[in-house]
């Protein structure tokens, strides 16, 4: 062995030993390194191992997790590693969701499907003047299968709605009509102006259901002086006309996602 070999062989033992006492990650065939702990590709995801007691610690989605696990464990040897593991977990689910949204946009033949895709993961512009209205939008024809426990509910709130307001008898029979329309406003997003429903095409209540708890998010009505807040769970009926003239209230910080529509007096709600 030749001086120059020898050099290099104690600059390599030097540089080992201390990689090897520092928290400093480094690749070791198609491992990493940090200390004693050890992340390694499999198939689903990486894995991460104790080299010193053979012990496998956890499996994650990607590979900064896994390394950030064990940058971590090798400077705190009880370091909790549960809110990490919870962020990647987020980002698999994210990331699973746009390959699905991705391959439904491109093979789906059935075109709800595919527009369903388009809404919750696509980048859809809207469908109105954003000056007054800027959502994302999609309408499900009101006997969607996907629909029924909704229209059961439907049923329930306007049988509550007719006995409180019993000279709505004069029409006992209501129907949705049009599309049953779920909205998405995401922060700063709204109906900015006042406006009612009925447009002389038969509309004469109607429906709205928060899905989602919106801070500072709801509806606001002109003439009632009367707010509503964005409570998930919480369905409201009112009159179509120009008596109930209304806005969004918008939120800044929130997303509010709802599904709305309307009552005409052809029939009853189908179950």
């Amino acid at each position: 062995m030749n001086y120059n070999q020898l050099y290099v062989q104690q600059l390599e033992e030097i540089i080992n030993a201390g990689v090897k006492a520092l928290p400093i990650p480094y690749e070791k065939g198609n491992s990493v390194r940090i200390k004693n702990i050890v992340v390694r590709k499999h198939s689903n995801g990486y894995r991460i191992f104790d080299c010193k007691t053979n012990k496998h610690i956890e499996t994650v989605f990607t590979k900064t997790a896994g390394i950030a696990i064990a940058k971590n464990l090798a400077e705190t040897k009880n370091f909790d590693i549960k809110h990490i593991v919870s962020l990647d977990n987020d980002v698999c689910r994210h990331y699973n969701n746009a390959i699905f949204a991705k391959r439904t946009m491109q093979i789906a033949e059935n075109e709800d499907t595919r527009a369903t895709a388009e809404i919750k993961y696509g980048d859809n512009k809207p469908i109105v003047d954003k000056s007054v209205k800027s959502s994302k939008e999609y309408g499900f024809k009101p006997d969607d299968p996907r629909l029924i426990s909704y229209r059961n509910h439907l049923q329930k709130c306007l049988e509550k709605y007719m006995k409180k307001y019993h000279h709505i008898v004069h029409h006992p029979h209501f129907n949705v009509i049009e599309n049953i329309n779920y909205q998405v406003y995401e922060p700063g997003d709204g109906y900015f102006n006042w406006h009612f429903e009925d447009i002389d095409i038969g509309r004469v209540l109607v429906f709205t259901t928060y899905l989602t708890d919106t801070k500072d998010a709801g509806t606001e009505f002109c003439y009632q002086n009367y707010k509503s807040e964005c409570k998930k769970g919480t369905t409201l009926i009112w009159p179509a006309y120009w008596t109930h003239t209304h806005r969004g209230m918008i939120s800044n910080t929130d997303r509010k996602e709802i599904l709305t529509g309307w009552f005409t007096t052809t029939g009853k709600v189908s179950n």
